[in-house]
């Protein structure tokens, strides 16, 4: 894997991941950040990202609660990039040199991070197979929306999920522009499937949530009381598929080496669909095959959700622990064994 943070016009065709380089941590280079990621995207450079908390540090880094606070912010918007990385100019960054709070703020992150691997890695499956990006600007899925296209700093990760950055110190509450979008919205970390409609601005309050609701299991309760301004803005475009699995300490999804059950989330008010993709983690055996594809489709009009082998040679079972999110939602249970399965809903 090459990193670099110098690409020039053709760097596309060797498949280097770039970074922003030595930055600075404060709100204007966040967000210049974004819009400078959202622009190599757009280039056709898909594998990008940022040293979360800025490369120079304020030399108080470690009680500055100022510059804490906001590199928590990067932290969290670093979740949703196509890479996810921590780096200092002589800085000792591990999280528990910040405080009980910013430290376990960054646990809620990195296994947030962890969850949504099967997501992340099967749209790197897409980024690889057929040219797509983890990060996209709203004019990639939203061009028929003038509002949308106004949005400097919003944008979508893979094609479900909203992503709305804090870019301003000391806020409790966030607008966000949801684009028009037939079956609206839902609240990504919301308990209780909080619904909206498309082509509207919100206001939410960002200050304590967790993704208890979310997580296969749930977090400790001392480290709920320790999460402060734990998430930004996050929604789900209605019509989407997410698969997540549990806290791993590797890459490796598949039932032969992990033991957590994927969790699947399907997000109603349009047909949706969704390729799982899973390899060995280890090897490049998947350019012979050895890989498995797994699709999701979901039927809105029937309620109905079918799960079917999609190519490669490898055999993968699962148990599948299904949601289709509305007032009332209750998991279901399946295993999956390689055959077509229908479940109704």
């Amino acid at each position: 894997m090459i990193l670099t943070r110098s690409g020039f016009l053709g760097i596309q065709r060797y498949g280097s991941a770039l970074w922003s380089g030595d930055v600075g941590n404060d709100w204007e280079t966040l967000r210049r950040q974004i819009t400078g990621g959202l622009g190599l995207q757009a280039a056709g450079v898909p594998w990008w990202t940022y040293d979360a908390g800025g490369f120079f540090r304020p030399y108080d880094q470690y009680t500055n609660q100022d510059y804490i606070n906001r590199m928590l912010r990067w932290i969290q918007l670093s979740v949703y990039l196509p890479l996810m990385r921590v780096h200092g100019y002589m800085s000792d960054t591990e999280p528990w040199k910040y405080g009980a709070e910013a430290q376990a703020n960054i646990r809620r992150c990195i296994d947030e991070r962890k969850q949504l691997f099967p997501y992340i890695y099967s749209n790197a499956a897409e980024v690889a197979f057929n040219g797509s990006t983890l990060m996209r600007p709203l004019v990639f899925d939203f061009h028929y929306d003038s509002i949308a296209l106004t949005q400097k700093y919003e944008y979508m990760f893979g094609k479900a999920l909203l992503i709305s950055p804090v870019t301003e110190p000391d806020v409790t509450e966030w607008e966000t522009y949801l684009p028009q979008n037939e079956g609206g919205w839902y609240d990504y970390y919301g308990i209780n499937d909080v619904h909206y409609d498309g082509g509207q601005t919100i206001k939410k309050e960002i200050g304590q949530e967790i993704l208890n609701s979310y997580c296969l299991q749930p977090l400790p309760e001392e480290t709920v009381k320790q999460i402060h301004n734990s998430v930004i803005p996050v929604f789900v475009k209605a019509g989407s598929i997410i698969i997540r699995g549990g806290v791993s300490s590797n890459t490796q999804m598949s039932n032969t080496k992990a033991k957590n059950a994927l969790k699947v989330d399907v997000y109603p008010g349009q047909d949706a669909e969704f390729t799982l993709y899973e390899d060995d983690g280890e090897t490049n055996d998947y350019e012979k095959g050895n890989f498995c594809k797994t699709h999701f489709s979901w039927n809105d009009a029937s309620k109905t959700l079918i799960i079917e082998n999609a190519g490669g040679n490898m055999l993968v079972r699962h148990s599948f622990v299904i949601t289709v999110h509305k007032k009332g939602s209750q998991s279901q249970t399946v295993n999956y064994k390689g055959k077509k399965l229908t479940k109704k809903f």
